[in-house]
């Protein structure tokens, strides 16, 4: 489901989706819908409700943002789980904790850098897929230096989504 989830915001932020959401404001402004058809591109939205495709915009982007702070924190609910399961230590599961804020900072400036030279949607789209292919291989880790390794890479990640989304 979450990867259903994640194509259909990919294909409605790229405007690639297969339905087209209409909206319809009345005479004051005020938003009614969404509506869902079959239309072939998303972009049918028209001028008059191209307001309400920006805050599309924004709730999917609000949403990914939440995902990115889950990912970023979930882990600690597990250290018990994975100090037992890989035998690490309480240092060891500080540094795997740290290790994603480490390269998270370090990587912060250099991302906002990047934001305001590359266009903000192929900053965000990259962010999210090696964000995500990072968070899936957290599942095949089996060892303290590879969940170091994984953990740490999704702080890269993280890292180049907020300041284009921003």
């Amino acid at each position: 489901m979450c990867l259903n989830l994640f194509s259909s915001l990919l294909k409605l932020y790229t405007g690639t989706c297969p339905f087209a959401i209409r909206f319809r404001c009345d005479a004051h402004g005020i938003l009614h819908g969404p509506r869902i058809s079959a239309q072939s591109d998303v972009r049918v939205l028209t001028a008059k409700s191209g307001r309400a495709y920006s805050w599309l915009v924004v709730a999917m982007l609000w949403f990914v943002c939440f995902l990115n702070y889950a990912d970023r924190l979930a882990i600690f609910s597990v250290f018990p789980l994975l100090g037992t399961e890989l035998h690490l230590t309480s240092f060891q599961l500080g540094v795997i904790g740290g290790s994603f804020m480490w390269l998270y900072a370090l990587c912060g400036p250099f991302a906002g850098w990047l934001s305001d030279r590359i266009s903000r949607r192929t900053l965000i789209l990259g962010a999210l897929i090696f964000w995500s292919l990072t968070t899936a291989a957290t599942a095949l880790t089996h060892s303290f230096a590879s969940l170091t390794v994984v953990r740490a890479l999704g702080g890269i990640g993280e890292a180049f989504y907020f300041p284009a989304a921003m």
